[in-house]
């Protein structure tokens, strides 16, 4: 009988947990970089080379200053198969999305016409447009 470890590492090797695979690797590489943590958005592994995509520019600059001492580190790491030549930073172009309060305040403007005007005109349809058009500017001037 097979332990639960070694069902879960042969499933993982298949291509449908690529996913799975780059997010794990993504929490290792966070794990050694504990103060960066919640700047790293993710992290893969193409071609030999580690590719790391970062949420703040004065941190990649930081990053990219300690490339070295990311990839010592990541040799040392068991669990990674690939053998990491290179490492990239890259800093992502996607803004955090903006959360609207609750609080919000709507703006209102108060109605400038009165509503008195008249319809020089003779065709019913266009005479019955401007009265809708009236109880509208009425029902806002209250």
């Amino acid at each position: 009988m097979k332990e639960v470890k070694q069902v879960i590492s042969h499933l993982k090797s298949y291509s449908q947990f690529k996913k799975l695979n780059q997010f794990e690797l993504a929490e290792k590489i966070k794990s050694i970089m504990p103060k960066y943590d919640k700047f790293i958005k993710t992290a893969y592994i193409k071609n030999n080379t580690l590719n790391i995509y970062i949420n703040h520019p004065a941190l990649k600059a930081e990053v990219n200053y300690n490339v070295s001492l990311i990839k010592g580190l990541l040799n040392k790491i068991d669990g990674i198969e690939e053998n990491i030549l290179d490492v990239k930073i890259f800093l992502t172009d996607i803004p955090k999305p903006i959360q609207n309060s609750e609080n919000s305040t709507q703006i209102y403007y108060k109605e400038q016409s009165s509503g008195n005007f008249f319809e020089h005109c003779e065709n019913e349809q266009i005479i019955d447009k401007f009265n809708k058009i009236k109880e509208i500017i009425c029902s806002n001037k209250r």
